[in-house]
């Protein structure tokens, strides 16, 4: 699972992540990738809206459909030493991450138990 934020940044950084990966499937076969979710992620910047289709458009049933938004409790939770759920359970990150958490078991189960189709 590679989470990336909605930046050039951390798109270069993925392209770079998954060549690596490539790399190391030469040695280590069992490796795969789940998936990409995008974090940090505001459904009205036309710049984040952009990103996805991008990412849709090249790696396909790879991207997650969920997408977690950027919300300050995400950013507070930590600072108080708490998950998400303990911090603040109603938030919109811990909504879009229970629904990340239900996306990757229905990933899993629908693959061989290695996470491959």
């Amino acid at each position: 699972l590679i989470p990336m934020s909605c930046d050039a940044y951390s798109v270069d950084g993925l392209s770079q992540v998954m060549n690596f990966i490539e790399l190391v499937q030469e040695v280590n076969t069992d490796l795969d990738v789940l998936g990409v979710v995008v974090t940090k992620f505001r459904r009205n910047r036309v710049a984040d809206q952009v990103v996805v289709e991008e990412l849709a458009a090249h790696y396909g049933t790879r991207l997650f459909e969920t997408r977690i938004r950027e919300s300050a409790a995400i950013v507070r939770a930590p600072l108080e030493k708490k998950d998400i759920y303990m911090y603040d359970r109603r938030c919109t990150g811990s909504v879009d991450y229970a629904a990340l958490a239900r996306e990757v078991a229905q990933k899993i189960e629908g693959s061989d138990g290695h996470g491959k189709r």
